[in-house]
This record gives C-alpha cells, sequence and structure tokens, in this order.
C-alpha cells in the first residue's frame, strides 16, 4: 500500500486534447491566440 501511494504521489497530470467537428473549426481560434500571444510579448495587456 506504502508503494502505491509513493507511486500516486509521482503522477503528472494529462494534456488535454480537444476534437473538433471541422478543420476550419480548429483552425478558427489560432489568429486570435497567436495575437494575444503577440500582445503578451511586447508587455501589452488585453
Amino acid at each position: 500500500m506504502e508503494e502505491i501511494e509513493k507511486e500516486k504521489s509521482e503522477y503528472v497530470p494529462l494534456p488535454k486534447f480537444y476534437t473538433f467537428t471541422s478543420r476550419k473549426k480548429r483552425e478558427y481560434p489560432l489568429p486570435k491566440i497567436r495575437a494575444r500571444h503577440e500582445r503578451n510579448d511586447k508587455g501589452y495587456s488585453k
């Protein structure tokens, strides 16, 4: 039992995966996200 608890403490969260119904819907948010990151890189806030 002790070994199991030790192993559980070493777990890391899994990444999230999303499924989209079409390629267009999958690519839609990318320009917005990219622009937001570029603003943050320049020191601007929202």
